[in-house]
């Protein structure tokens, strides 16, 4: 069946949303890596377009990203984002240990595959 744009999600989601319907890939949406990485996409977003801040326009603390900040190692702050030494490594295991699950999926899926019987340019000579 045909996948419209619409049909996909926003951002990492969009990217996984793809590769599972149209690559028919298994992007492992439920395990806990992915959930890690929608956290960090979240906590990317806060420093991007709200220079980090907590908080909604009357002060009060968002709990979407209270609730994040407590799941995310080495990630603190009540009101303003902050980052402890470590982090970066950490976002960085984050995707390796995604991307082998990924990798995991390719393998399998590559192993079920059946080639299609195309005939070789060079039988003719």
């Amino acid at each position: 069946s045909d996948v419209c744009s619409s049909d996909l999600g926003m951002g990492l989601e969009r990217s996984v949303d793809y590769l599972q319907k149209v690559v028919q890939l298994e992007m492992n949406k439920s395990s806990k890596e992915f959930a890690l990485l929608k956290d960090l996409g979240e906590l990317r977003n806060v420093v991007a377009h709200a220079q980090g801040s907590l908080l909604d326009r009357e002060g009060n603390p968002k709990s979407k990203l209270i609730k994040i900040v407590e799941r995310v190692n080495l990630v603190s702050g009540t009101e303003t984002l902050a980052f402890e030494n470590g982090f970066l490594a950490s976002v960085l295991d984050a995707w390796v240990s995604y991307s082998a699950l990924v990798a995991k999926s390719i393998i399998k899926n590559e192993e079920t595959m059946t080639t299609p019987n195309i005939p070789s340019p060079m039988e003719n000579f």
